[in-house]
Parts: structure tokens; C-alpha cells; sequence
């Protein structure tokens, strides 16, 4: 269980406790907010509070998917916040309202006695999505048996000229943290094999086609590392549905649909700070 005290300072600290609570956490800031908010420095007061909250709001989001990619968003602008990272830190402010804590249920699926055999790593990315950098995200979840062992949302490196470059990166991202979990259960062990799910076909394609064609050519050797792991049987890839694909929650804004249908296969129970205060005593008591 994620601890509450975190997201409930920064409601304290925005005083926001009174406010209406949002459904969504976060959202993305239409051209003209961006345009005239994003111009507007914080002063130092402001530019403080903001960087404690953030500051609170990365740890918590360690145990919460739905955080993940919204504070990645003001993660970036903690080094000069502006009036439009302020709005976007009110608005995932109040969707923590009677949502201060979560707990991830890790529960993995045995069937005929036997650990599951395969690592799922779901990959995603959203080109170009970051208004001010152009620089797209890349988001990935990694599953053993159903349970949740690992996710993440990161802002990319350098620059994709295309979605499916910007999907490819991902696939780099995801595939990388896949196989350290897969080492890990060896180490504990159970063998495993790694198995990647995209939504983009373009990427699938460039996976499963050797070497680099004319398009291709500016993409360092590193990214074709996916290619000769799919050649050696240590990776195995197939294509999942966007609108299944559970890896969309940390490359974009999450809505209210894409929370309902996204957030069950974390495996993670979202609720307030006093439900969390009785599954606390609850755990201890029982233990």
C-alpha cells in the first residue's frame, strides 16, 4: 500500500480541500493556455511550493500508475515552473481528493501447479506529445502471470521523425526493463521467457524484418538490438489493440474511460485516506 501522507499534504498544501474533486488526473493544456500561461514564471513562493508538491507526488506515483505520466509532465518543469505547470499540478491535485492512497495487488495466476512461463511487457508511445519539447513518451508495463511487477513513463531521449520510430524507442525501453525481470525470477528460480506487445504495426514490422532499410539508416545500431534478440528466440512479439493495450495510461493524459479500463489490469485499488486507514489496521491485525 502506497502511504496517503503524501498526497494528502499536497492537497493541503494547494488548499484544496474544498474543492471539487476531478475525475481525471491531470490534463493536456489547450494551444492558447499553453501560449499565454506558459509564458508566466512562478515567482520564488510559487516556484517553492510547487517543487514540494512534485517533489511528494514522485514518490507516491512509484506505487501509482495513474500518476505516472502526469508527473513526469511536472517532473520537467521543476527547473523554471510556469503558471501553466501550476494548473496542471491543481488539476491532478484535485483528482487526489478521497483518492490519497492505493494498494497494488500482486497476485500471480498458477494453473496445474506451474509458475507461469512467460514475462508480458506492454509497450506504448505517444509521438510528439510534449507541447513545449516535441519529444514523445515512452510507456511500458511488465506482467508475470497477470500481476504487475514493473511500469513506467519516460520522456525519450532524442527526437522520433515518426510514431513508428516513437514506437520503436518504446519497444527499447519496455523490452529492457522485460529482460531484468526475467533475470530476477531466474535468479529466484522460475525460467522464464520474455514476450513483447506493441499496438504498431510499424514497429512490429521493423522488429521482425532484418537489418536496416533506407528509412531506417539514421537510427543507431543499438535500436536493432530488439531484431537480433527475435532472431535468437530470447524474445518472442505480437500486437495488442490500442484500446487494449493497458501501456496507453502512461504515455498520455489519462481520461475517466481510459481509467476505468486500464487501471484494473495494474492490479491496483485506488481509494481515500480513510478506507487506507482501515486496510492498514486491518493488515496489522491480521498479521
Amino acid at each position: 500500500m502506497s502511504d496517503p501522507r503524501h498526497c494528502q499534504q499536497v492537497i493541503e498544501l494547494l488548499e484544496l480541500q474544498n474543492s471539487k474533486p476531478s475525475e481525471y488526473p491531470g490534463r493536456k493544456l489547450t494551444g492558447i493556455e499553453i501560449e499565454t500561461l506558459g509564458q508566466e514564471r512562478l515567482d520564488d513562493h510559487g516556484a517553492a511550493l510547487y517543487r514540494a508538491c512534485t517533489g511528494k507526488l514522485i514518490y507516491s506515483s512509484l506505487d501509482r500508475a495513474d500518476l505516472a505520466f502526469g508527473v513526469k509532465a511536472l517532473a520537467a518543469d521543476m527547473h523554471s515552473p510556469t503558471s501553466a505547470s501550476y494548473a496542471q499540478l491543481v488539476s491532478i491535485g484535485r483528482y487526489l481528493l478521497g483518492r490519497e492512497a492505493s494498494a497494488l495487488i500482486i497476485e500471480v495466476e498458477v494453473k496445474s501447479g506451474r509458475a507461469p512461463e512467460e514475462v508480458v511487457i506492454y509497450s506504448d508511445s505517444d509521438w510528439g506529445g510534449c507541447a513545449r519539447t516535441r519529444k514523445s513518451t515512452s510507456g511500458g508495463l511488465i506482467q508475470w502471470g497477470g500481476a504487475s511487477l514493473s511500469y513506467f513513463s519516460r520522456s525519450q531521449q532524442t527526437y522520433a521523425l515518426s510514431s513508428a520510430e516513437a514506437e520503436l524507442y518504446a519497444t527499447i525501453s519496455s523490452t529492457s526493463d522485460g529482460l531484468y525481470v526475467v533475470h530476477l525470477l531466474e535468479d529466484c528460480g522460475y525460467s522464464t521467457k520474455a514476450r513483447l506487445m506493441t499496438d504498431s504495426s510499424a514497429a512490429l514490422g521493423m522488429l521482425q524484418r532484418p537489418g536496416a532499410s533506407r528509412m531506417m539508416r539514421h537510427i543507431e545500431i543499438k535500436y536493432l538490438y530488439l531484431q537480433e534478440l527475435l532472431q535468437e528466440k530470447i524474445l518472442t512479439a505480437g500486437k495488442v489493440p490500442g484500446v487494449d493495450n493497458p501501456a496507453d495510461l502512461l504515455t498520455k493524459w489519462g481520461t475517466k474511460d481510459m481509467l476505468k479500463k486500464h487501471l484494473p489490469k495494474f492490479a491496483i485499488h485506488v481509494m481515500g485516506f480513510d478506507e487506507s486507514s482501515r486496510s492498514r489496521a486491518f493488515q496489522q491485525k491480521k498479521v
